[in-house]
């Protein structure tokens, strides 16, 4: 019998998960493709499950901090939020963004073990647990700090969310060990495919803004990628923002191939 992921995260982060902060076994690379401040656009406006009105004012603080560059403000939200509802995958991914955002990666690492449903000593669950998205934030996370092999395997449980015609232009897995050695520019690959990915999630769950962010983001990390110039064209023509699309799915059909450039040139098709 193999051993189960979650032991396998449970020794790389310790147990006793919220006891003291924590430490990993790799080191921030300054190559690595997020750069110091692990921000990951929050997914929903309101979280499931949770109607305490005491979180939602909580998160709508959270909000106003984010918008002001306050990263400190951001992470008392959440840990307040936390002390209304600590049953909630959610707010718990968002704490570990907010404290990865100032420096404490060992500490979020930490907190997503525990959106996730990873914590060997947890009590408690929620059908966010599998839904994906808080997967592959956790892997942007861990990627960052040079964890690549569980990166990886994140990634992969993230991919599995999608639908047939989505997985045929995003990559299935990342190779760990081409992760590790940063080899041709695939970290920066990686944060871009797993943004996308998150992206997609999100749509799908009806979070436009939240989907478009993440595809900006993507795009910011990989400007050429025609997969990410397909997506986003898509995100940007249900906005209403027609020319803007257009220009995308064109670059998406000079640069992409097989079924992307198909897409891309049903799309601009369609858009005359």
């Amino acid at each position: 019998m193999g051993i189960s992921r979650k032991v396998v995260l449970a020794a790389f982060v310790g147990l006793g998960v919220l006891a003291a902060p924590l430490s990993v076994s790799g080191n921030p690379s300054p190559s690595a493709p997020l750069g110091a401040a692990v921000f990951v656009a929050e997914p929903r406006v309101s979280y499931v499950g949770s109607s305490n009105t005491l979180v939602q004012s909580l998160l709508a603080r959270a909000r106003t901090c984010r918008l002001e560059n306050d990263r400190s403000g951001v992470l008392d939200a959440y840990q307040q939020a936390l002390r209304a509802d600590g049953k909630n995958s959610d707010l718990y991914a968002d704490c570990a963004d907010a404290l990865a955002s100032v420096g404490r990666c060992n500490e979020a690492i930490a907190y997503y073990q525990t959106a996730i449903g990873e914590n060997l000593s947890q009590t408690w669950s929620s059908s966010r647990m599998e839904d994906g998205d808080l997967q592959l934030r956790f892997a942007l996370l861990l990627s960052h700090v040079n964890e690549q092999e569980l990166a990886a395997d994140l990634y992969r449980r993230g991919y599995e969310v999608l639908s047939v015609k989505e997985k045929k232009a995003l990559p299935s897995s990342f190779r760990a060990k081409e992760l590790k050695a940063g080899k041709e520019n695939i970290r920066a690959e990686f944060a871009a495919a797993a943004r996308t990915l998150l992206a997609l999630k999100y749509a799908a769950d009806g979070f436009a803004p939240e989907a478009t962010a993440q595809l900006e983001a993507a795009a910011a990390i990989v400007p050429e990628c025609p997969r990410t110039s397909y997506f986003l064209a898509n995100a940007r023509y249900g906005a209403g923002k027609t020319t803007e699309a257009v220009a995308l799915w064109q670059k998406a059909a000079q640069t992409g191939d097989g079924d992307l450039r198909k897409w891309a040139q049903e799309a601009l098709a369609k858009a005359k």
